[in-house]
């Protein structure tokens, strides 16, 4: 990494306005090599962004491993796409052609995410996983179908996929809930929570078997069997907005990250009288354009953002920021400079600032002396090849 030293927070010396200043990398989806999250943590301590929101299981795949359950990092990691709905997604190379099936599919071992946590935690940066239990299940299901309903796992609707309170998906909840705390010492764990329609959970037999009269006391149920891991591990819940369909307020000690786009997860997050992270995905989603030739320039979208952040970032109870990286397009450093660098140093300067954040016309020419910089400094990598 350069030793020139970086464009922002322009005063270092003074305290940052917000204690949250994250990036959310979505590892469910698309399987980094260590190399490639070791570069986002370097260059996230460059600008003093202080917190990796790690995305380790969806629908897609289940990326680390609970003792109990070891076929989560065989099935759950590899599975066939097609058993996915078609979920996998199609990667793009900065150079040279793209290799899908190398970057979606793979696990972190206990050992991979020690490194990562203490590499992290070296550079100011805490890692907080998110487990999205009991919501999106589909690879946990096809592993272990007593967990849920493994006739659903191809529904048209992802949502009404989510786990069904039985013995089985309660105990597996908790499991996967203890064994985060384990490997993880942030103070704050990621659940997911809901899907949107429960129709299903009304005509499917499993929930004859289960504990649950309804598909919100279902949703509770496995909700609170993770707060229930979490608090006995002395840890607190972050939750996407969405929990806020379910909770009203939401559970006591956590903390909401406003996700739903065009100011939805806002008002949601806002009006819950918890603490939250601004998460916009209109505003804050920088992941790259997979057609870049079309899209408007890295550097338009900067300004577009440094525009707005100050204003919405000005809320009650806000404790940060969170800029949202989807890395299904990044398989190089190319885009990864040339697209995401903009922008994440205007989200590091504002959330540091707030309102006394440097204006456009200073910040751009430093954010262009970055990029030359960094492109010139730091080592060219790729997805791994096998």
């Amino acid at each position: 990494m350069a030793s020139t030293p970086p464009p922002v927070p322009h005063d270092p010396s003074t305290p940052p306005t917000h204690s949250w200043r994250g990036v959310f990398i979505d590892s469910a989806h698309t399987f980094w090599p260590l190399p490639c999250l070791e570069l986002l943590i370097s260059i996230m301590a460059r600008y003093r962004l202080n917190v990796l929101h790690w995305r380790l299981t969806d629908d897609t795949s289940w990326r680390f491993p609970i003792p109990s359950f070891p076929l989560l990092t065989g099935t759950g990691a590899y599975p066939p796409s097609a058993a996915l709905g078609g979920h996998t997604p199609t990667l793009r190379a900065g150079r040279g052609p793209s290799h899908p099936s190398r970057c979606t599919r793979g696990f972190y071992s206990e050992a991979n995410v020690r490194h990562l946590v203490a590499y992290a935690a070296q550079r100011g940066i805490r890692i907080i996983p998110e487990i999205c239990l009991p919501s999106h299940p589909e690879a946990t299901i096809l592993t272990y179908p007593t967990i849920g309903d493994r006739g659903l796992v191809n529904a048209p609707n992802n949502a009404s996929t989510d786990t069904w309170p039985t013995r089985a998906s309660l105990d597996f909840v908790e499991a996967a809930f203890h064994h985060a705390c384990e490997l993880f010492p942030s103070q704050v764990i990621h659940i997911g929570t809901t899907g949107y329609d429960r129709a299903p959970y009304h005509s499917d037999p499993p929930p004859a078997r289960s504990a649950a009269r309804s598909a919100r006391s279902a949703d509770t149920l496995l909700i609170e069997r993770a707060l229930h891991a979490l608090r006995f591990h002395g840890r607190r819940a972050g939750a996407w907005d969405d929990i806020t369909r379910t909770y009203s307020p939401p559970p006591r000690g956590s903390i909401i990250l406003a996700r739903r786009p065009n100011g939805v997860g806002r008002q949601a997050a806002y009006t819950s009288g918890a603490p939250w992270v601004l998460a916009d995905a209109t505003l804050l989603s920088i992941t790259p354009a997979r057609n870049p030739e079309s899209a408007p320039p890295p550097i338009d979208q900067a300004k577009t953002l440094r525009s707005a952040l100050p204003e919405a970032m000005d809320a009650e109870r806000l404790r940060g920021v969170e800029a949202l990286i989807h890395p299904t397009t990044i398989t190089s450093s190319d885009p990864l400079f040339v697209q995401l660098l903009p922008q994440l140093i205007v989200v590091a300067e504002v959330a540091w600032h707030g309102a006394s954040a440097l204006p456009w016309k200073a910040l751009a020419p430093l954010i262009e002396r970055e990029m030359t910089e960094l492109s010139h400094t730091v080592p060219y990598w790729r997805a791994h090849r096998a």
